[in-house]
């Protein structure tokens, strides 16, 4: 057996540990995906997991316009306040991150592993979601500039 059942097996004791549904959902499935009639499966979610993940957040993000829970008036009065802007703002800040998220898992697509033990730690331990290991580049190139200028790299 290789390294990688021995490691969600792990992660999947970390998210009983913890109760982290999601945590130990996700081990379980990596898992059972694995198996030799099932590999191609894994493959493709591997390969298409994330657009997957970006495609069903979204629509949740989107799931209330259409039952009716927000319109354009309700989208309109919350722009032009304090939160609504901050929201865009938000939104603003969080596409220049991913970004150098990119740019950054591009230049150093090692920094990957850290990026996914990063969010494994926040999930298990500190009740994290990790909707973005770009973001989460992102953040680390941020880090990584602010260490710089301290001369500490």
């Amino acid at each position: 057996m290789g390294e990688g059942p021995i490691l969600l097996v792990l992660i999947l004791l970390i998210g009983i540990f913890t109760r982290n549904p999601v945590l130990a959902g996700a081990a379980v499935l990596v898992l059972a995906l694995g198996g030799k009639p099932l590999r191609p499966v894994l493959l493709l979610f591997y390969q298409r997991g994330v657009l997957l993940g970006l495609l069903l957040l979204t629509a949740a993000v989107l799931a209330p316009l259409m039952i009716g829970e927000l319109g354009l008036a309700d989208i309109a009065s919350s722009l032009f306040s304090p939160y609504g802007l901050a929201a865009v703002l938000g939104g603003v800040l969080s596409s220049i991150m991913n970004r150098r998220g990119v740019a950054l898992l591009q230049l150093e697509p090692s920094l990957a592993a850290g990026v996914v033990l990063g969010s494994l730690i926040s999930i298990a331990f500190f009740e994290g979601i990790p909707v973005g290991p770009v973001m989460a580049a992102g953040l680390t190139s941020v880090l990584i500039a602010i260490l710089r200028g301290l001369n500490m790299l």
